[in-house]
């Protein structure tokens, strides 16, 4: 989760096609960037999730323990 911290954002695709993650993780994030991306913190593109620049990165201990909070709800 640490490349969202960098200007390409996260590769949705990749973790999707990863055999240790797959698409339940996938669900997970998009679940957690949800209110940050109706508040224009976070923009989803198709495959990619990227933080919004400047205000994005300013939140982005907030989005990503978002993230991690609903990615330990849903691969219990």
């Amino acid at each position: 989760l640490t490349r969202l911290r960098t200007k390409d954002g996260l590769d949705l695709d990749w973790i999707a096609n990863n055999e240790k993650y797959g698409d339940s993780y996938v669900e997970a994030i998009m679940k957690g960037v949800q209110f940050f991306q109706d508040t224009e913190l976070v923009t989803v593109l198709p495959g990619r999730v990227k933080l919004a620049d400047p205000d994005g990165f300013l939140f982005s201990n907030n989005i990503i323990s978002n993230i991690f909070a609903e990615l330990d709800d849903d691969t219990d």
